[in-house]
């Protein structure tokens, strides 16, 4: 995996406006050989500021929404004063409404985290890491050790996947390969 083909990638170079993905984007957007961006890198860097760029028309929209396939979801963050809005959901309907915290996700993953609802709609992710020592932000009950894993449920501080799955940079280059083994059972 690169750094440079990890979400949210800028829309057509610009620090303004950002898109993430979920899904696999239909064979237009994928890469030729020796072309080493993921297929939402190349989305965001060629097609969506070439074919897609007027978002705030329901027409753009809805032709995105066809061109990627209702399977694919798209969620284009944007400061850009040119445009209307500041969040963009192609596919919305293709994800959930977590009616407690009043945030969107794409996929369901968040249910398999019992305590999501406890942070709460004015908690991110990104706001909820913890310290070595403090409680865990997923669980509620396990404490985060130094290493940034809870030791009751496992779950990475950062990104709250469990520590067998965690793919954080950070984390895996600090951790030995023993404490690999260990983990992932």
């Amino acid at each position: 995996m690169r750094v440079d083909n990890v979400h949210p990638f800028l829309v057509g170079g610009s620090p303004r406006t950002v898109v993430a993905h979920n899904g696999i984007l239909p064979k237009g957007a994928h890469p030729v050989a020796g072309d080493d961006r993921s297929d939402t890198r190349k989305f965001a860097e060629e097609i969506l500021p070439r074919q897609y760029r007027r978002l705030d028309r329901a027409g753009v929209r809805r032709a995105l929404s066809q061109w990627c396939g209702l399977g694919n979801k798209l969620v284009i963050l944007t400061v850009d004063p040119r445009y209307r809005n500041h969040v963009y959901i192609v596919n919305e309907d293709a994800g959930q409404w977590d009616a407690a915290t009043g945030i969107w996700h794409s996929n369901d993953d968040y249910v398999h985290y019992p305590n999501w609802s406890r942070l709460g709609a004015s908690s991110a992710r990104a706001d909820a890491r913890v310290g070595c020592g403090d409680v865990c932000a997923v669980c509620g009950d396990g404490l985060a050790a130094a290493h940034g894993y809870c030791d009751s449920c496992r779950s990475c501080q950062d990104c709250w996947e469990d520590a067998g799955a965690c793919m954080c940079w950070n984390r895996s280059a600090m951790l030995s390969d023993d404490y690999w083994q260990s983990v992932r059972r």
